[in-house]
């Protein structure tokens, strides 16, 4: 995206268009257009994955790992979160973001346990 030439480069360009990616229409129903909008986004992803074939439905996993960004203070999402550490005494907290991933599982069963 930063070598488009019509994307105007600058020091926060990339920061600017995570952080300006959805503006609502009418501010008062921002939350219904933010989940229209994902449902169009699932919508797009649905016929790229592997009907269910065991299950009427799909299994997924998810995974929430922090990643530890202290003097990152441009987005709007960087705040205090959780981060254990091993540290006697210290607080299980650290300055960053805690972003989700979402995969999709296979349905593939093992003879033996892993």
């Amino acid at each position: 995206m930063l070598l488009e030439s019509l994307f105007k480069q600058q020091y926060s360009s990339l920061h600017d268009a995570v952080d300006c990616f959805f503006v609502a229409k009418k501010p008062d129903e921002a939350a219904k257009e933010r989940q229209e909008k994902a449902l169009e986004r699932i919508n797009i992803l649905l016929p790229a994955l592997p009907k269910p074939s065991k299950h009427p439905f799909w299994l997924t996993g998810i995974d929430a790992t922090p990643a530890l960004h202290l003097y990152a203070s441009t987005l709007s999402d960087h705040g205090v979160t959780y981060y254990p550490n091993p540290a006697p005494g210290n607080k299980p907290i650290g300055v960053g973001h805690s972003y989700s991933v979402l995969a999709l599982l296979s349905e593939h069963e093992f003879q033996t346990p892993p």
